[in-house]
């Protein structure tokens, strides 16, 4: 008997999933009934953690969205980190489908938003590549690993950050990453140069990125500045000016003791086995407020 219920809880959830998957929509008077159906099963003994097909029951209303019932598993036994066939969390699948209000909900539960999948994902990665911007946002601030690589077919991988730059071309969820923690790794130069003539909005976050410990000089950009600037100077314009000259006083000029300082600080904190934001991290740091500061590259 509870065998059969077991299996009813998984098949009654992972086949209205795919109902509407098929539809597009799944109609509210429908998530009534399939949340009072969950509920009579749970009530009757089904195990809120039985897994079937590769699933579990709180996978399944993650992956669909259905907080609601998410709720009621948790509250009846259900285990917030199990994972499905293919290690992909709770928080992973509603993450991956953009269910931003089930995801808060997971994180405030305490569920683990590192786990991996089998393919290397993580649901930060999952929600930056299917352009769930707001849910990648609350996954920061949670203490997601910004410190990771993004797995592909051809067995190349690019950090997190430079997907978001040059894949998504977000200055604005680079900058996140960039303030959550993201240790300075190499970038290679053509990348550079691309960066460098993306904009003044681009050249101003390099700026934060050279602070942050990266090495973002670029012969070719600052020759092709130089040489604009020999022909004709109307051609070049302030911002690239300052940024020619900020170029040549950050990377020609010995490094400040200073700035080597917030490199290694930022780098050993943001290493740490504390998964939290590096915001939350430096604060704990017995030190002035204008250090905090500092060191959270905050100019403003």
């Amino acid at each position: 008997m509870t065998s059969a219920l077991n299996k009813r809880l998984v098949n009654c959830l992972s086949e209205k999933y795919k109902k509407g998957s098929r539809s597009r929509s799944v109609l509210n008077d429908d998530i009534v009934k399939l949340f009072n159906e969950v509920q009579e099963l749970l009530e009757h003994g089904a195990d809120p953690n039985h897994f079937s097909k590769g699933t579990t029951p709180l996978c399944e209303a993650c992956r669909a969205g259905w907080k609601d019932i998410a709720v009621i598993l948790l509250k009846s036994g259900a285990s917030l980190n199990l994972c499905d066939k293919n290690n992909c969390s709770p928080v992973y699948l509603a993450a991956s489908h953009g269910h931003l209000q089930l995801v808060l909900y997971l994180i405030d539960s305490g569920a683990n938003i590192n786990i991996k999948t089998a393919q290397g994902y993580l649901p930060l990665l999952t929600a930056v590549e299917n352009n769930h911007m707001d849910t990648a946002n609350v996954l920061i601030d949670a203490g997601a690993d910004v410190n990771v690589t993004r797995p592909n077919s051809f067995m190349i991988e690019i950090s997190l950050l430079t997907y978001v730059l040059f894949a998504k071309n977000d200055f604005n969820l680079a900058e996140k990453l960039l303030l959550a923690g993201v240790v300075p790794h190499p970038v290679e130069k053509s990348l550079n140069f691309l960066l460098l003539g993306f904009g003044d909005e681009c050249r101003n976050f390099v700026k934060k990125l050279v602070y942050a410990g990266f090495n973002f000089y670029s012969d070719s950009w600052i020759n092709l500045m130089k040489s604009k600037l020999m022909a004709n100077p109307k051609d070049v314009t302030e911002n690239e000016r300052d940024m020619l000259e900020f170029l040549e006083i950050q990377f020609k000029r010995a490094q400040s003791l200073q700035r080597l300082c917030r490199v290694v600080i930022r780098q050993s904190v943001s290493l740490s086995p504390l998964k939290i934001h590096m915001r939350k991290k430096l604060e704990k740091l017995p030190l002035p407020k204008q250090m905090h500061r500092f060191l959270a590259l905050d100019f403003s």
